[in-house]
């Protein structure tokens, strides 16, 4: 497995002057400079079993919450732009929760297609498997962690994720990841909960990062994907207002 080594934490290096650095186990959650002074407050991050453990409780009522806010949907109007007319033939989902990112993938493929999904949390996963039973995804389950992918370099030609890498105190971990197993010209589809007044709940509940749309891009571009876009969410003003999506490529 290919080692990716940053100088300096990346999320940090992107980070405005209002904003604090990461530790390698803290989320920001505040900063402001008073003068000469520094106010500035962060959390400890959720560790993985923790995470685990909160995802197996929410499992049996994840579906309804995100189909109240509308992501189903969203997520097949999305992906139909970003898959466009070049259909992958091995796609990781990486944190799929209970498949609803998957399963919008399902929607908008007409072929067949290998699905490789990982999640930390058993439960997600468990219903996930079952969510997918039945379609066009030749789906394969695997329970670890992203910033750690059991997989070898350059093994699938889309790689997406929903929600997930707010989670992780170092989000860059999981995408370099993400992009080493990667192919080459393989593309790269992501929703990330954004920075706004929708998503403070969010923010506080599960201790995640609240980035800003220039953040994001910059994370992205970091990683070492090219073409990066935001993909503008039409419809559903709850996600609206909760995520950004964005789309690149690994370079050929």
């Amino acid at each position: 497995m290919k080692s990716h080594v940053l100088p300096i934490n990346a999320y940090a290096a992107i980070s405005t002057a209002d904003e604090p650095k990461l530790s390698a186990e803290t989320i920001p959650v505040f900063s402001k400079w008073l003068g000469t002074w520094r106010i500035s407050l962060q959390r400890r991050a959720l560790s993985e079993p923790e995470l685990s453990a909160r995802y197996d409780k929410s499992s049996k009522t994840w579906d309804r919450s995100i189909e109240r806010l509308g992501f189903p949907a969203a997520y097949r109007l999305l992906l139909g732009r970003a898959v466009g007319n070049n259909a992958p033939s091995h796609v990781l989902d990486c944190g799929v929760g209970t498949g609803a990112l998957s399963r919008a993938l399902t929607d908008v493929l007409d072929s067949p297609f290998a699905l490789t999904a990982v999640d930390v949390s058993d439960q997600m996963l468990t219903r996930a498997e079952t969510a997918l039973n039945g379609t066009n995804a030749e789906t394969t389950t695997c329970q670890a962690n992203a910033t750690e992918l059991p997989f070898a370099d350059e093994s699938f030609d889309m790689a997406m994720t929903a929600h997930m890498l707010e989670h992780l105190p170092e989000p860059e971990a999981a995408l370099f990841e993400m992009v080493r197993v990667l192919k080459p010209g393989g593309r790269f589809f992501a929703c990330i909960t954004r920075r706004s007044l929708a998503s403070v709940m969010i923010h506080l509940k599960w201790r995640t990062h609240r980035m800003t749309a220039d953040q994001v891009a910059e994370l992205l571009e970091a990683a070492g994907l090219v073409g990066v876009e935001n993909l503008a969410i039409d419809h559903a003003p709850w996600c609206r207002g909760l995520s950004l999506a964005y789309i690149g490529r690994k370079p050929l």
